[in-house]
C-alpha cells in the first residue's frame, strides 16, 4: 500500500467518523428540540397552576374577610341584645319589688 492508499484510506476513516458525529449531533439536537417542547408545556402548566392557585387564594381571602365582617357584626348584636336583656331583667326586677 502506498502513502496515496494510506490518506485515501486515512480519509475515508475521517469522513466517516465525521458523518457518524453528524448524525449523533443532529440526534442530539432532535432531543433537546424535544427538551424544550416538553420544557415549554410544563411552564404553560406551572403558570396556569399558579393563576388558578392565585385566583382561589383570593377567593379564600376574600371569603375570610367576609367572614370576620359577619362575626363582628353578629358580637355587635350579641352585646345589644345583652344590654337589652340585662336592662329589662332590672325593670322587671324593680316591678316584682315595686308589687
Amino acid at each position: 500500500m502506498n502513502n496515496e492508499d494510506k490518506i485515501l484510506t486515512m480519509l475515508e476513516t475521517l469522513v466517516e467518523g465525521q458523518l457518524k458525529t453528524d448524525n449523533r449531533l443532529d440526534n442530539l439536537e432532535n432531543r433537546f428540540d424535544s427538551l424544550e417542547n416538553r420544557f415549554d408545556s410544563l411552564e404553560n402548566i406551572v403558570l396556569r397552576m399558579e393563576h388558578d392557585h392565585g385566583q382561589k387564594l383570593q377567593m379564600l381571602l376574600d371569603s375570610h374577610d367576609a367572614n370576620i365582617k359577619s362575626h363582628q357584626q353578629l358580637e355587635n348584636r350579641t352585646a345589644k341584645l345583652e344590654a337589652t336583656v340585662e336592662k329589662h331583667s332590672a325593670e322587671i326586677a324593680a316591678l316584682r319589688v315595686n308589687s
